[in-house]
């Protein structure tokens, strides 16, 4: 149903008022494009929720993935730790070469941790702001019908009470 179609409605009249049959069926019209446009907001509310949890979700999964890198890490220079002070002088120089190498591999796998959770964090918060603008524009047109919702149903009572008057 078109603004047009909404606002341009007549009704014929008949002995005791408006013709019933019409009335009713404008309104069932009416009652019809409302419950869509209200489905379609309460879908889009859904979305919006499942995705402020799924961000909420990755957030976590992100920090849970950080702390086990971390942990790992932590692992493997203890043991290397370990390892330099059972050799001799000559596998103390490896062992501090193996240290430097697996700091290097920890502060790369930290990077590459954190810049993974950014992604994460980014794709996330795109996927909400989509949702929102979704939500927004669900809003505005749920408004836009309830606002020709209720100024139909005014002018339907302003012409009955007209046509009471006549």
């Amino acid at each position: 149903m078109t603004k047009s179609e909404e606002t341009d409605v007549s009704f014929d009249t008949q002995f005791n008022g408006y013709n019933k049959k019409q009335v009713d069926f404008y309104i069932e019209n009416l009652a019809e494009e409302y419950e869509k446009l209200y489905g379609e907001y309460s879908e889009l509310s859904a979305k919006h929720e499942a995705l402020k949890a799924e961000l909420a979700k990755s957030e976590q999964n992100a920090l849970e993935q950080s702390k086990a890198n971390a942990e790992v890490i932590a692992a493997a220079l203890a043991d290397a730790e370990t390892i330099a002070q059972k050799t001799l002088k000559t596998a103390t120089k490896t062992a501090k070469e193996k240290k430097a190498e697996a700091e290097a591999e920890a502060k790369e796998i930290i990077k590459e941790a954190y810049l993974e959770k950014a992604k994460m964090i980014v794709q996330a918060e795109e996927l909400l702001e989509k949702a929102e603008s979704e939500n927004a524009l669900a809003g505005k047109i749920r408004k836009e019908m309830d606002d020709a919702l209720r100024s139909s149903v005014h002018k339907l009572q302003k012409m009955m009470t007209d046509s009471n008057g006549v």
